[in-house]
Order: structure tokens, then C-alpha cells, then sequence
């Protein structure tokens, strides 16, 4: 047997089938292999392998080698000491000898994971840069200096990793501060089941973790700048730790009370800065609330017209819709017009909610005061709090918002007349019990606060929601919507009744000053808006509820909807088949007849056939029963 080492050209080398490795190679490690050999330039041990002929040599052991080097000559990246040939020894034993050197040489143990975290970490004992560590392995540096830190570790917990007492993912987060004997204390104190998390929060009990309220509040380059330090978490960036927590406190308070002088100077009595609300905060004081705007003849007449502007910016968004409903892909210029309606209905919107904001006065200010603080990352602040040697004898009109004797504070003679909180609670309750029980016993008041309701739930969401049950708004389930003969369209009449409402502070004060006629008007109106449509007889049949209406209100289909081409042309085509052979037997439409012309002959014999209103129609429930065809036409 001979044991020469000899240079063989890369394109000779071909894996023996006395190499026994059958699994494929790892892509990654395959990578990091060839990463490796750049770093080097050549291949750390030889190939071993023999000569099948005078072109061919097998290796029976360096597959995974003769891979990497392979994958470098096609990227391009093999190094210039391997080009001219890579070094092999050529054994000449026979197969079985071979085969034997295979399996030693895939038997070989690798590396565990501390083993290779102390590997790395005696190289960077003797002096060698992680950089230069990174580049020899192909490995990122922050893989690198992620087991640099596994390896400073405690002995004692690294040994708990050994023998499965704590998985990786605890070993890992006591990499978070390396200090060997906190983390053995911290070690020694664990409870069974504590996890990764409370290990990082008992090692950094006195700091404040990255993602913390305050340090988003702060922001995190903001708390660099001024000079703090972060402990880098090199296995979870999210568990990083801020190692200056007072820095970050003072940051905070700085910016409070940057906000606080900027609230004092718009006339309130006092501003307190809190690094945070609670409820115990904030129970010791009375409340007051602002004042809803007096809507002077200049300030109506700028919500209609806002009012009016919405309404029509809603009625191009629904067109445009449309137009978007029917193409086959929007263009450039349709996308950037929705956007530029969306943009202008938004502030259309604000305008409306500034008008009608309620705000403080500055007789509410001049006796209250703002406790300004820090709410999941960002500014807070509470209005309108009165302390208590600011509230009223009375007790409770800081609470109601009465202003009278803002100034006076209750003497130690007038406290037995404050009511408690409880009280005034119960008090409250029994003045809400009664109205109640008179609202009962007058129809006509009942009737007003009714239509308010109805009124408020449907002027303020039907509008953004486009849910109008008519033929200028409601697409139904295609972009043709059913003709509906009406003589007030009901758009017409939402921007009516819109203009008349939204442009008041309060809805009921709004329609006392109403005729009857005009509220039960509205009432009709707004009923009509929140009656949902039933299903029809295709799943299951009209309801009782609804024909019962059909009949208290005398309404006919036939009278007022009509079956169209461009509605009939929403049935398939095996469908229209069925239709005119049910309610036209006469007609004898050919078997190969276009979709166009199905629709165009059952325009003629079912103009007054209306399926989706009518259940006593036979030809039509025979219909539901027929198995659905989905042409394609």
C-alpha cells in the first residue's frame, strides 16, 4: 500500500462508492465549509482516495470536502493554492480497506456546542480578533461573538446545560451580563420553572429593558445621545437592557415638563408631571368636563357646508368605485384619485369634529388643573382634575361641572355637608330611574327620544359605510345595482336630514324645537335605513316579518323593480335555459344559443317576473330546485 500525496486536478475527482455517506450534505455547513477554505486557502487535511483510471480518481474519504471545493470552483471562488491541483493521498488497499477508512472517518464526534464556544474563546484568548475569527470559520460576527459569550458563562451552569437541567434558551439569557458570580446568584435562586425572560429580569433587576415604556417614550437614540449605555442581548435584541435607568428617568421628566409649561401658559391652575397614571392617582381628585361649543349663525353655516362637502365626497368615492369595480386594473391616475378623496374626506372630517369638539373655558381652567404623564411609550395627560381643597362645598359640582364658587374651598364647618362618592352615585342613579319612568308616561317625548336614537346611530355610521339601501349606493353582489323607482331618493334624503342634524351640539335639544310632522319624518326615514334585508325564498323562504311590512305598507315589486337585461344578464346560462322553458315553454331558444341571446329573449316574456320579491310563484320555486350551473359565458 502506498500513501503519496499528490496534487490532483479538481476536475478528476469524483466520490468513490466505497464512500459510504448516502445523506446529503448540509447546505449550510456546506457553505460555512467553503467560507472556511477561502478563509485559508487550502483544505486543512488531504483528500484520500484511489485511481479508477487516467482521468478519474475516487475519494472515499472528503466527500464533504470534495463538495465544498466543487461549490467554490462554481461560484468562481476557489483559491489560487487549489487550482493547480488538490492534494490527495492516494490509498491503493483493496474496497474493504477503503470502506473501512470511510466509516472511521464518518464516525468522527464532532464538536459539541460549549466545546466550540471554548474553542473560539481560546482563540480569542491568544489575541485573535473576532473579525479574523469570523472570516477563519465563515461564520457572521455576531455568531461569534454569540459564543464568546456562551463560553463566559458560570462552570456551574454551563454543567446544568451538559446534564439537560436547563435547556439553550435559559444558557443563553444568562449571557445578558458577565459577571460569573451575579449570574450564579441568580443561578443558585431560580425557582423550577423559571424561564428565559425572568432569568434576564432578575440578572437586570435595577435596569430598564429597551422596550419599556419610558425608553420608547425617551426613544432609545434620544437616551444614547445624552451618554447611556445599553447591554446588548446578542440572542434577543428586544431583551437588550438600558444600564442608566436614572438617565432615562430624567429624560422623561424633561420632556413632561416641557409639555407641562406649555399646558400651564393656556391658562390652567396647575399641571403635575407623573412618570406614569394609576388609579390611585388620579381617585383623589374631582372631575369637571369640557363645555360643548355654542354654534353661533357663522359656525352652522360652516358645518352645513362641511356636511354638504362630505356628502358629495362620498357620492365621487362610490362612483369611482365603481369605475374601479368594472376595469380590469385601476390605473395609475384612478389609484392616486381614490387616494386624493380618501385624503380630502378625512379632513373634511376633522373639520367637522373641530366645530363640534367640546373644550374647556377658561373659567373651568382657572380653577382645575392637568396631570401629565407616560402611557405605553407615549405623551398622556388627564384635564380637568380639581384638587380637594379646590372642590365646592357642595361636593359634587366639580364633578357636574358647575363653576359657582370655584374659588371658595369647604371650611372644616362646611365638610359634614359633602356628600360621599357613593351617595352622589346613588343619587344620580334615582335621577336617571326617574326621567326614566316620565319618559314612559309621555308618548310624545318617548316618540322624540326614540327618533334621537335612531337618529344618532344612523346618521353616524350609515354615511362612512355607504350601506344605503338604494340604487345610488348599494352594489349588491355585482357592480349593476337593480333599479328602484322612489320619488325621494334616499341619498337625497340622508344629506337632508344630515344637514339638519349634524350642524347642532345635541340631538334631542335639536328636535324639541321640531314640528311633529318633521320628527315623525325622520323617523321614517331613520327606520327605514336600519331595516336589513331579509333573505329570500332561495335560502328557505321570505320571513314573516318581512311580508308582514310588504303588506302593512302596501308595497308591489312589480310596481317598482324590473327585470333588465343588465339583471337577467346576472343569471348563468343554464339558468336562463331553465327560466324560459318554465315561463315561456313557447320559445324554442336553440341549444347552442350565446348568453346574449338567452338574455335578450327572457327580456321579452319575463319583464314582470320578479323572483328575488315573489314565493307563490310556482314556475319560479321550481327553479330554486334545478342544480346550479356556473357557465362560464
Amino acid at each position: 500500500m502506498s500513501s503519496n500525496l499528490n496534487l490532483v486536478p479538481l476536475c478528476e475527482l469524483i466520490v468513490a462508492q466505497t464512500n459510504v455517506r448516502a445523506k446529503a450534505y448540509n447546505e449550510e455547513g456546506l457553505c460555512r465549509l467553503a467560507d472556511q477554505i477561502v478563509a485559508k486557502g487550502r483544505i486543512l487535511d488531504p483528500l484520500k482516495g484511489a485511481r479508477l483510471s487516467k482521468r478519474r480518481v475516487g475519494v472515499h474519504d472528503g466527500g464533504r470536502r470534495l463538495a465544498a471545493l466543487q461549490l467554490l470552483k462554481a461560484q468562481g471562488r476557489l483559491p489560487d493554492g487549489l487550482s493547480k491541483g488538490i492534494p490527495v493521498i492516494f490509498d491503493d488497499a483493496d474496497r474493504v480497506s477503503q470502506i473501512e477508512t470511510s466509516i472511521m472517518s464518518n464516525e468522527r464526534e464532532n464538536f459539541s456546542p460549549i466545546e466550540e464556544c471554548r474553542a473560539f474563546s481560546a482563540l480569542a484568548g491568544e489575541g485573535v480578533e473576532v473579525t479574523k475569527i469570523a472570516n477563519r470559520f465563515g461564520l457572521p460576527e455576531r455568531v461569534v461573538r454569540q459564543r464568546l459569550a456562551l463560553a463566559n458563562v458560570h462552570p456551574t451552569i454551563v454543567e446544568a446545560f451538559e446534564a439537560n437541567f436547563i435547556d439553550l434558551a435559559r444558557l443563553q439569557a444568562f449571557t445578558l451580563v458577565g459577571d460569573q458570580e451575579i449570574q450564579l446568584r441568580v443561578f443558585s435562586s431560580l425557582g423550577r420553572y423559571a424561564g428565559a425572560r425572568e432569568i434576564r429580569r432578575m440578572l437586570t433587576d435595577t435596569e430598564l429593558p429597551i422596550t419599556s415604556s419610558l425608553v420608547s417614550f425617551v426613544g432609545l437614540q434620544a437616551y444614547r445621545d445624552a451618554g447611556g449605555d445599553v447591554r446588548e442581548d446578542l440572542f434577543d435584541d428586544d431583551a437588550s437592557v438600558c444600564c442608566n435607568p436614572d438617565l432615562v428617568r430624567s429624560l422623561a421628566v424633561a420632556r413632561l415638563e416641557l409639555h407641562a409649561a406649555k399646558l400651564a401658559e393656556t391658562g390652567w391652575k396647575w399641571v403635575e408631571v407623573h412618570l406614569e397614571s394609576s388609579y390611585e392617582l388620579l381617585e383623589g381628585f374631582a372631575r369637571i368636563y369640557p363645555t360643548p361649543p355654542t354654534l353661533t349663525d357663522e359656525r352652522k353655516a360652516q358645518l352645513a357646508a362641511l356636511c354638504n362637502e362630505r356628502v358629495a365626497t362620498l357620492e365621487e368615492i362610490e362612483a369611482l368605485d365603481d369605475a374601479l369595480s368594472d376595469a380590469s386594473e385601476p390605473t395609475d391616475g384612478q389609484m392616486a384619485a381614490a387616494q386624493g378623496l380618501e385624503a380630502r374626506l378625512t379632513t373634511i372630517e376633522s373639520s367637522i369634529e373641530d366645530l363640534q369638539r367640546a373644550t374647556f373655558t377658561d373659567e373651568q381652567k382657572a380653577r382645575a388643573g392637568v396631570v401629565v404623564f407616560v402611557r405605553n411609550g407615549a405623551l398622556g395627560a388627564t384635564e380637568g382634575l380639581i384638587r380637594q381643597q379646590d372642590v365646592a362645598p357642595s361636593g359634587i359640582d366639580g364633578e357636574m361641572g358647575n363653576d359657582e364658587n370655584a374659588a371658595k374651598g369647604p371650611s372644616p364647618a362646611d365638610k359634614s355637608l359633602v356628600i360621599a362618592k357613593g351617595l352622589a352615585e346613588d343619587l344620580n342613579l334615582a335621577l336617571q330611574v326617574g326621567v326614566q319612568a316620565a319618559i314612559a308616561k309621555d308618548d310624545a317625548t318617548a316618540f322624540l327620544v326614540s327618533t334621537a336614537w335612531l337618529a344618532s346611530s344612523v346618521l353616524r355610521t350609515l354615511p362612512r359605510d355607504s350601506a344605503l339601501v338604494s340604487a345610488a349606493n348599494q352594489q349588491f353582489r355585482s357592480s349593476v345595482a337593480i333599479p328602484v323607482d322612489a320619488e325621494v331618493g334616499l341619498a337625497d334624503q340622508l344629506a337632508h336630514w344630515s344637514e339638519r342634524l349634524l350642524c347642532g351640539t345635541d340631538i334631542i335639544v335639536e328636535l324639541s324645537s321640531w314640528k311633529p310632522s318633521e320628527i315623525r319624518a325622520l323617523h321614517s326615514f331613520c327606520a327605514a335605513m336600519l331595516y336589513s334585508r331579509q333573505e329570500i325564498a332561495s335560502s328557505g323562504g321570505v320571513s314573516g316579518s318581512h311580508a308582514r311590512i310588504r303588506e302593512l305598507v302596501g308595497y308591489e315589486p312589480r310596481a317598482d323593480l324590473h327585470m333588465t337585461s343588465q339583471v337577467l344578464a346576472r343569471f348563468t346560462r343554464t339558468q336562463l335555459f331553465k327560466i324560459l322553458s318554465e315561463l315561456a315553454p313557447e320559445t324554442d331558444a336553440p341549444a347552442n344559443a350565446k348568453k346574449p341571446e338567452l338574455v335578450a329573449l327572457a327580456v321579452k316574456h319575463v319583464a314582470d317576473w320578479l323572483p328575488a320579491q315573489v314565493t307563490d310563484d310556482d314556475a319560479f320555486m321550481r327553479l330554486l330546485a334545478m342544480p346550479d350551473g356556473a357557465d362560464a359565458e
